[in-house]
């Protein structure tokens, strides 16, 4: 259920014998913004992320919410990033999640952030499936997720003055090998015409 800021709401139990337990995720515009207790109830909070996430600006952000089921011995995905944030909550199974060099088992009840621009990725080694919610906040106009290249950099492609110095070296050595074949051309020739005048003479 989306519910905008400023909407009043009332949860009701449909189970007069139980109390309603329910999460909430909740993108406030202010850092530091409390979540009201029910009158009747209690909240315990999971998680908080330290610090505002970056990048975000007023209507002009896409929120999602997401159930992600992962078959038993799963691969992990390709490694990628998020250019918002994201929010994991376990429901059932264990997953591995690897990131920042590390490997972290995550069961049922756990939560993982993952803040923008860290690099991630989920495997399910176990064997039950892994399902997991995932609250995503992404600027309208990024995708959320990008795939990271596994394979390493082309240093040309980072550094274009590296390039360019490599270019004007392979030019260079280029220019020298022409005026050194002509330099090297003329001395035989000029070789060649002595020793012709130099028959001339016997």
């Amino acid at each position: 259920m989306f519910i905008q800021a400023g909407s009043k709401f009332t949860l009701k139990s449909l189970d007069a014998n139980r109390s309603p337990t329910y999460l909430q995720f909740l993108l406030a515009s202010t850092p530091g913004s409390e979540v009201a207790d029910e009158a009747d109830g209690t909240s315990v909070e999971l998680y908080r992320s330290p610090t505002p996430l970056p990048g975000l600006m007023h209507e002009r952000n896409l929120l999602s919410l997401t159930r992600v089921p992962v078959p038993p011995q799963a691969l992990p995905d390709p490694l990628h990033r998020r250019t918002g944030a994201a929010l994991h909550y376990i429901l059932s199974g264990v997953g591995a999640e690897f990131g920042d060099g590390r490997t972290m088992a995550r069961g049922p009840g756990s939560v993982s952030f993952e803040p923008a621009g860290f690099t991630y990725q989920w495997s399910n080694p176990g064997l039950k499936p892994l399902i997991y919610l995932l609250f995503n906040v992404n600027p309208k106009d990024i995708d959320p997720v990008i795939v990271q290249d596994q394979q390493p950099d082309d240093p040309f492609s980072r550094d274009p003055h590296l390039t360019w110095a490599i270019y004007c070296v392979a030019i260079s050595m280029a220019l020298t090998l022409m005026v050194m074949s002509g330099t090297i051309g003329d001395y035989h020739r000029e070789r060649r015409q002595r020793l012709d005048r130099d028959d001339d003479r016997l």
